[in-house]
């Protein structure tokens, strides 16, 4: 989702069954949207979300209060860091790495779009299409390479 989005996360938009948060973008109307947290997001998300109160945002910064772009951004570097990536890897790069893992694992492009906050899959087709499982991806997967 859009930093902004995940900015605003309250405990009330986490669905702690469904591992999916409700994601109130205000860019568009698909903006506000039911999203799945994937498998290897959804420890922090529900680490970050336990004994909250309903109104209580998710995430905030050291300091306990409510995180700003600028502070995700300046945690997001130092992260980087830390794990000795590549500095010039940005937040919204990370949209982009989540489109094409999923895309490589062939979900439904249209699930795609509305996790990424998009009216339709086109956009995902035509950006994301050309890392979309062939065949041969599926018989190395069935024959355990």
């Amino acid at each position: 989702m859009e930093i902004s989005a995940a900015l605003k996360m309250r405990r009330r938009d986490v669905n702690d069954d469904e591992h999916t948060v409700h994601v109130h973008g205000s860019k568009n109307a698909w903006r506000d949207r039911v999203a799945l947290v994937d498998d290897w997001a959804w420890p922090f998300v529900a680490g970050a979300a336990k004994a909250k109160l309903p109104d209580s945002l998710i995430f905030v910064d050291e300091l306990g209060a409510a995180p700003t772009r600028d502070s995700a951004m300046r945690s997001h570097r130092r992260a980087l860091k830390a794990l000795g990536l590549d500095s010039r890897y940005t937040l919204h790069d990370s949209r982009h790495s989540f489109a094409v893992r999923w895309m490589r694992e062939g979900l439904d492009p249209q699930l795609i779009a509305n996790n990424l906050g998009h009216k339709d899959a086109t956009m995902v087709l035509r950006i994301y299409g050309k890392y979309r499982p062939t065949a041969a991806d599926f018989h190395r997967a069935r024959a355990g390479r």
